[in-house]
């Protein structure tokens, strides 16, 4: 088979793209569940016409901050080190290893992601039921996680939490079931499951506090940077980079941090676009 011939058997998805992201995924649709394409709407993955996914290679060719992920049925020799116990299993599910000019990401029992900041390909090796509703808030982990990497870039700084009125409820992703925010420090734009808004003047960046009773408290600069800190998106092997640390400063200082009760928040459900 050719390589244009190989090619036109993938479905490519670009995210968000309304706002012409240079972010896609490409993928064999017909490798894996039929529920991998609604979840990748859910994710505001929009798929392309022949000719849009054509307009779309272009893109990835001339842009140097386009990114494709390539999603595809691990080898058994992917599979066995997906499913695999390793050392690292005891620091939790997911895990980065720097080899020769690349990092692997791994999420143990889910997928192992081959990435390059200086590549605008990468791959991810999972198993057929990707993106099935059985596992689904270990999968949006894993393409949140790539977005984190192909978004920072642009600008772009993720935490794993719910839009409210008020403001942005953070939390950890086991709590948002793997839903994630994006916010654009310099422009004040948020992006999530919602689309894109404007940053009003007086958004708070909320945590939920399990003692507080009836009212809320404010936090105070060095708190609430240490909340962002640890609750955003971005994960590396050896703690955020710079450009990094300098969003989580930025936003702290024009973001009001509110400490809430728990008790008074009602989480939603992460909906799927069918």
């Amino acid at each position: 088979m050719s390589s244009k011939e190989l090619e036109s058997k993938f479905t490519y998805f670009q995210f968000s793209k309304n706002n012409d992201f240079p972010i896609y995924v490409k993928v064999q649709t017909s490798d894996f569940d039929p529920d991998l394409i609604s979840f990748l709407r859910s994710l505001r993955f929009e798929e392309l016409s022949n000719s849009e996914a054509d307009t779309a290679k272009k893109t990835i060719e001339s842009s140097p901050r386009a990114r494709v992920l390539n999603i595809e049925e691990a080898s058994l020799v992917v599979a066995r080190q997906i499913a695999g116990a390793r050392e690292s299993d005891r620091y939790g599910a997911e895990s980065i290893v720097t080899k020769n000019g690349y990092k692997v990401y791994r999420y143990r029992n889910i997928g192992m992601m081959v990435f390059s900041m200086v590549s605008k390909e990468w791959k991810l090796g999972c198993f057929p039921d990707f993106g099935n509703v059985d596992n689904e808030i270990h999968c949006r982990v894993v393409i949140n996680r790539f977005l984190s990497w192909a978004l920072a870039p642009l600008g772009y700084i993720g935490f794993w939490g719910t839009p409210v009125e008020e403001g942005l409820v953070i939390q950890r992703y086991i709590d948002t079931k793997g839903e994630a925010v994006f916010i654009n420090v310099m422009d004040r734009t948020i992006l999530s499951m919602d689309g894109e808004k404007r940053l009003r003047y007086n958004y708070s960046l909320i945590r939920l506090d399990p003692i507080l009773r009836e009212r809320s408290t404010e936090m105070s600069f060095e708190t609430l940077l240490s909340f962002l800190s640890v609750n955003n998106t971005y994960f590396g092997e050896t703690g955020q980079p710079d450009f990094v640390r300098q969003m989580l400063q930025t936003l702290a200082k024009m973001s009001a941090g509110i400490n809430y009760p728990k008790d008074n928040f009602r989480p939603r459900q992460p909906a799927r676009l069918d």
